[in-house]
């Protein structure tokens, strides 16, 4: 992917003036306050510039766009409102733009165009009201309209969509979801690290630094087996641990004041009822599919693993949180008796 991007940069993919202009154009007329809207067009075109490059015209023509929306007069709700009813126009400007970018990159030699909107599994989850959700208005709802582009497309989801009862509905809207689980770091079933997915996470931060030099003695071990697997959160723990410290390498004691911010930010967020549903998947190392635990998977309280079949665990920054312990020595209690 990269090397395409700098073949594209390099050979200047160049879209079409008139579709630009009124793409943004009529972006602007929608989203932005009349007053504003001069403005907007002669930082797009000072910026972006005319017969724009492919990739930078899309990058910073939504990054000025969101900037210019967030710091609107209006209210996000009353952009929304003008801009709902409109979405089909939307998608047909940019699929003229995608149609005029696919003819042009098939000169080039190239088969076709993908587009991979990420972060989409970051979108808050909210209910609007009984029966639907933030996630439902953006995946079901408005999933026709998503799948409309005229290219082939790739979509982040939040995981607790495929454990959802919509997940038929989703399923007739895009292809099948491909889930990508979490780097097996512990194997339950022998109750031992695992060591290939602990290399896996090693190679990950390897690529991205030196390791002899940056950490301290068994510093990315612990690094490796707080994240739980998850890349996002392994990046988070270094670059944390890098604020306690003054000098590389990154200490022990740096490694676990980061990992103490972590399990602090879970602490404050996890609700008290679901303290012993946390509990039983971890004894358990499954969940019932229930609204809940869709919850304990989005916000990544608990993580979903693959041998073969999914299994579970909670987070383990979430381990040794007081509230935990308790809840699962009660657990255990139990069940001896």
């Amino acid at each position: 992917m990269l090397n395409l991007t700098r073949k594209l940069r390099d050979e200047n993919v160049k879209l079409s003036n008139k579709l630009i202009n009124q793409f943004y154009s009529w972006f602007a007329e929608v989203t932005i306050e009349k007053e504003e809207r001069k403005s907007l067009e002669a930082e797009i075109k000072g910026k972006v510039g005319v017969g724009a490059p492919l990739l930078s015209f899309f990058i910073q023509f939504m990054a000025i766009v969101t900037g210019r929306i967030k710091t609107s007069t209006e209210s996000k709700k009353t952009i929304r409102q003008r801009l709902d009813p409109r979405i089909s126009q939307l998608i047909e400007n940019t699929n003229l733009l995608i149609i005029d970018a696919r003819a042009k990159l098939k000169k080039m030699g190239y088969k076709n165009l993908v587009i991979i909107i990420d972060n989409l599994d970051k979108v808050t989850l909210r209910m609007i009201d009984e029966e639907c959700s933030t996630h439902d208005l953006l995946f079901i709802e408005h999933g026709e309209l998503l799948s409309s582009l005229d290219c082939h497309s790739v979509f982040t989801i939040p995981i607790s969509m495929c454990y959802s009862p919509k997940v038929t509905l989703l399923k007739s809207i895009f292809d099948e979801p491909y889930m990508v689980p979490m780097i097996k770091i512990f194997d339950p079933k022998k109750n031992n690290p695992y060591y290939k997915g602990l290399r896996t996470l090693k190679d990950i931060i390897r690529k991205r630094i030196d390791i002899k030099k940056a950490f301290a003695a068994n510093v990315v071990n612990f690094l490796c087996q707080s994240c739980g697997g998850h890349v996002r959160d392994l990046m988070f723990l270094i670059r944390s641990a890098c604020d306690y410290v003054d000098y590389i390498p990154i200490t022990m004691d740096a490694s676990r004041q980061a990992v103490r911010k972590l399990s602090n930010g879970y602490q404050r967020s996890i609700p008290y009822h679901h303290w012993p549903l946390l509990a039983e998947v971890h004894l358990s190392h499954e969940i019932i599919n229930e609204p809940e635990c869709q919850t304990m998977l989005y916000n990544l309280s608990v993580l979903e693993y693959m041998d073969g079949s999914p299994w579970y665990d909670v987070h383990p920054a979430i381990l040794q949180l007081k509230d935990f312990k308790r809840e699962l020595n009660e657990q255990k209690r139990r069940k001896e008796r």
